[in-house]
């Protein structure tokens, strides 16, 4: 694939990533955005007002090879203080997948478990 080729598909899938973002989040325009291919760290850019509902530094990759180790590696070099790194990815004909630190999973896990508990003691 040329590099000019290569680059639309990515811009592509940063729009991708961040329409199913501000879908499933609620999330305006203006809360979430893509960045142009030219600047080098994040992929998408989060307003800080609604960093507390989505603390994550987000790396997009749209490929046909699978590069995990590079591409956690970079994901990771991006990300900032007290945000967590979620690298998202797919390639052609496939859905978009997620990968972050374990850790970070089971404590959404944990929160998401404790919300559902709550919410079970007052629906008695």
């Amino acid at each position: 694939m040329k590099i000019r080729s290569a680059k639309q598909k990515g811009r592509k899938g940063q729009r991708e990533v961040v329409d199913l973002i501000k879908k499933y989040l609620q999330l305006s325009d203006d809360d979430v955005k893509s960045t142009p291919a030219s600047l080098i760290g994040k992929d998408i850019l989060i307003h800080p007002r609604i960093f507390n509902d989505f603390p994550y530094s987000v790396e997009v990759k749209r490929s046909e090879q699978v590069k995990i180790w590079e591409w956690l590696k970079q994901c990771e070099s991006n990300t900032g203080t007290n945000e967590t790194s979620l690298l998202v990815f797919r390639r052609n004909d496939s859905e978009w997948y997620a990968t972050l630190k374990f850790e970070n999973l089971l404590s959404l896990l944990y929160l998401y478990n404790d919300i559902r508990r709550k919410y079970e003691l007052f629906k008695e």
